[in-house]
C-alpha cells in the first residue's frame, strides 16, 4: 500500500509500474481514478499487471471499456 504522501506524488499508476503489480484488488472508484489520471496523461497501466478484481460497490458499465486503452500490447 502507497503512503499517504505517496497517493498524489508519484501518481498510484507510477506506483504500479514500479513494485511491478501483477493483481489489482479495490473498489472501482480507485481504478477508475487511476484510468482517467492515464486518459489525460496518454500513460498505460503496467505490463507487470495480470489481474483486476474489483468489489464493493457498482461497477460503472462503462469502465471495462475505458480500461482497455489503458493496456498495453499483451502477448
Amino acid at each position: 500500500m502507497p503512503a499517504l504522501d505517496d497517493l498524489r506524488d508519484p501518481p498510484l499508476s507510477v506506483l504500479l509500474e514500479r513494485e511491478r503489480v501483477t493483481v489489482w484488488n479495490s473498489v472501482p472508484a480507485l481504478l477508475e481514478m487511476v484510468v482517467t489520471y492515464l486518459e489525460g496523461s496518454g500513460g498505460a497501466l503496467p505490463s507487470s499487471l495480470r489481474l483486476v478484481l474489483l468489489s464493493g460497490d457498482w461497477i460503472a458499465v462503462t469502465l471495462p471499456g475505458r480500461i482497455r486503452p489503458s493496456l498495453r500490447a499483451r502477448r
